[in-house]
């Protein structure tokens, strides 16, 4: 195999991959900048395969030692220390909120080069606002290269890639073979599944396998680059960085945010380079890629990828990410840390003394217990965090909404299940024994996470009246009024969910509470644009569907019960309500409140449409604003507790604060008086 030493011009293009990603997560200042995973991925085949190919070894067990062992001094020490300081700062400072709720098992599957397999699994589209506030993101890439470096062995003994005289016509074919395979399953499954696409080692292995492949080839690639006339090995050596750069900035001819092509002419262009680096020496590229400034960010550019995203998330969640002073200050820390972090964990243990024989399998089991042991550390530091946290929101009594109500005279216990129906959870508040108004009687629950939202409201109304209570709840799908058209999987969920509450009788009961105007700001707290006002076609074509979507459970004589809009806020109160995070700019000021006026007026088609719905004695309305807000103003606060959890999510308290007016209005659905519920 060709023997090659340190090329300077590959630390070059390693800045231009790192710099691509960074200032793309910045703010988008390289518009496809998400490409420069893929330079790095043909890269680190390249690499990865001249590091070792060429090396005599006396075994094949020798060379999985040195193999493992040189990965492990390259990866792990870094990464060690990145999770175990970034799991402190999410300790200490992230709230607790469906935003943060996988990000502790993402560092926890990072440690081990599977944080990919969790992002997927638990559906945390790269774009989505999810992966924006999970400092452990970036990671996914580190995974799938360790599992690339699991294969790479496997790849040598099937296809002698460790012939001294360079590889076979058979091996070349084989990995071609490979190449091509994964590329049109990447191709295939970014239609269906674009996040196992994304994520996904099978449908990334084309990459690394391009790098691998030129290595492979190289004798053969050089003598045929180096045959060509001067001009045409000049424009083909040129053609790679310009491929590069297509992909980069891709101009009016977006390839928007899906993998392919824009992946492809990355890669493409990155396996030109590497071949025209190594065929042309002393050219003008090599100059360029080879100047000092583009190798010292080469040669950092693992600890700034490491480094530089759990830096600006630390700052979404707390000063904010977006003034030009905040990106800069971003930037600056995410480069002060790469360097400390390259000069004094990474380079240290790169010059570790030539470890070998009966040494390295004990220096490869240290490599792992290193990482078990932060492993037990990131694992203690998530179970102290209601501790340890420094953010209001670990107090689960006043912001959760999903646990249980303290203090309810005279309560029945519950028999709670949990379920799926639809693709979407079926929680079910079952009391036991309980001889109140509401016994034998079930509240079916119908709406998106709002209605998700009510839950410690409906373990209280379930404990204090007798009211079996059955929830159904899927993001986004606010029927029978959508503001917005449908999520993939509603239709399917209410298929499945509208047949089974048409199984109750006329002494029962469906509350459809939902989101139905259109919000300030999204979950995270950034704010949207207001969108364009529906037509009157577009709002009887809404009533229609409401109407056929309910004619079963009229049929059935069940009780429709509609919750009029909750107020909406411009500042989420989980972003908003700590010392260290007041000052971002997502946190406006008087975002908190809303005027009561504005409030009736923007939900007043929406209550129209609801009317229509619900006249001539077809159901009836609860208004939970008649609690929330007084005659001036709507408020996100109350003597200090948050009434919302977010913009427009109720909070435990909120909670707490609806359910004797929301009990008395189901009892009077019922048929029954409740004499706490306020005139």
């Amino acid at each position: 195999m060709t023997a090659i030493g340190y090329v300077r011009e590959i630390d070059g293009l390693r800045a231009i991959a790192v710099l691509a990603v960074l200032f793309y997560h910045a703010g988008g200042f390289v518009p496809a900048g998400l490409y420069g995973v893929d330079i790095f991925f043909v890269i680190s085949g390249f690499v990865v395969a001249a590091s070792v190919l060429s090396k005599r070894f006396s075994s094949f067990g020798d060379f999985l030692c040195h193999f493992y062992l040189r990965r492990i001094l390259r990866i792990v020490p870094a990464l060690l220390a990145t999770v175990l300081a970034t799991t402190l700062f999410v300790v200490l400072f992230v709230p607790r909120a469906w935003l943060s709720d996988t990000i502790l098992e993402t560092g926890r599957a990072a440690l081990f080069g599977l944080s990919n397999l969790v992002l997927y699994r638990t559906a945390n589209d790269y774009f989505s606002p999810r992966a924006d506030y999970n400092p452990f993101m970036h990671t996914w890439s580190l995974g799938v290269e360790e599992q690339f470096y699991l294969l790479f062995p496997l790849l040598v003994l099937l296809v002698g890639l460790r012939r001294r005289s360079g590889a076979s016509t058979f091996a070349l074919w084989t990995i071609g073979a490979l190449l091509l395979a994964s590329l049109v399953l990447c191709w295939q499954i970014a239609r269906s599944d674009p996040v196992f696409a994304f994520y996904m080692l099978p449908t990334r292995f084309w990459e690394l396998a391009a790098g691998l492949l030129v290595y492979l080839a190289l004798p053969q690639l050089l003598g045929l680059v180096r045959r060509l006339p001067r001009r045409a090995g000049a424009a083909l050596s040129w053609s790679g960085p310009a491929m590069i750069a297509l992909a980069l900035f891709p101009g009016p001819m977006l390839w928007g945010d899906g993998l392919l092509p824009g992946a492809a002419i990355a890669a493409i262009g990155t396996a030109i380079t590497l071949l025209a680096v190594l065929a042309r020496p002393g050219s003008r590229l090599n100059g360029l890629l080879g100047a000092a400034p583009a190798v010292a960010i080469g040669r950092v550019s693992y600890s700034l990828y490491l480094w530089h995203w759990p830096v600006f998330v630390a700052m979404r969640w707390t000063v904010g990410l977006q003034t030009p002073l905040q990106i800069a200050a971003g930037i600056a820390a995410s480069v002060l840390l790469s360097v400390l972090s390259h000069r004094f964990i990474e380079t240290p243990f790169r010059r570790l003394g030539p470890i070998g024989g009966r040494r390295r399998p004990a220096a490869i089991a240290a490599g792992i217990g290193a990482a078990a042991l932060v492993l037990a550390a990131v694992d203690a530091l998530g179970t102290r965090q209601p501790e340890l946290s420094l953010s209001r929101t670990l107090d689960a009594e006043i912001w959760s909404a999903y646990g249980g109500p303290a203090d309810l005279p005279d309560r029945c216990a519950l028999a709670e299940t949990h379920s799926w129906t639809g693709g979407a959870p079926d929680i079910t508040f079952a009391p036991i024994d309980c001889p109140k108004p509401g016994r034998g009687r079930t509240l079916y629950v119908l709406g998106d996470s709002h209605a998700g939202a009510y839950l410690r409201m409906l373990r209280g109304f379930a404990a204090t009246t007798g009211t079996t209570v059955r929830t159904f709840t899927h993001p986004g799908c606010s029927a029978p009024i959508n503001p917005k058209p449908m999520p993939e999987g509603c239709a399917a969920f209410l298929e499945a969910v509208l047949p089974v509450i048409s199984e109750g009788g006329a002494d029962d009961i469906a509350f459809l509470p939902a989101l139905r105007l259109p919000r300030f700001s999204d979950q995270p707290g950034e704010p949207l644009p207001p969108p364009p006002p529906l037509s009157s076609e577009a709002r009887a074509a809404r009533l229609a569907e409401g109407e056929a979507l309910l004619a079963p459970l009229r049929a059935r004589g069940i009780t429709l019960v509609f919750e009029s809009p909750l107020p909406l806020f411009r500042r989420a109160p989980f972003r908003c309500s700590d010392w260290f995070n007041r000052m971002n700019p997502v946190c406006v000021p008087a975002g908190d409140v809303l005027e009561r006026a504005a409030f009736d007026r923007l939900r007043a088609p929406v209550l129209a449409d609801i009317g229509a719905l619900t006249g001539d004695g077809r159901g009836s309305i609860w208004d939970p604003a008649r609690i929330l807000c007084d005659t001036a103003f709507c408020r996100s606060w109350r003597d200090g507790k948050p009434l919302f959890f977010d913009g427009d999510h109720l909070s435990g308290y909120g909670n707490d604060i609806l359910l004797p007016d929301f009990r008395a209005a189901m009892l009077a659905a019922m048929g029954f008086t409740d004499p706490g519920r306020r005139p």
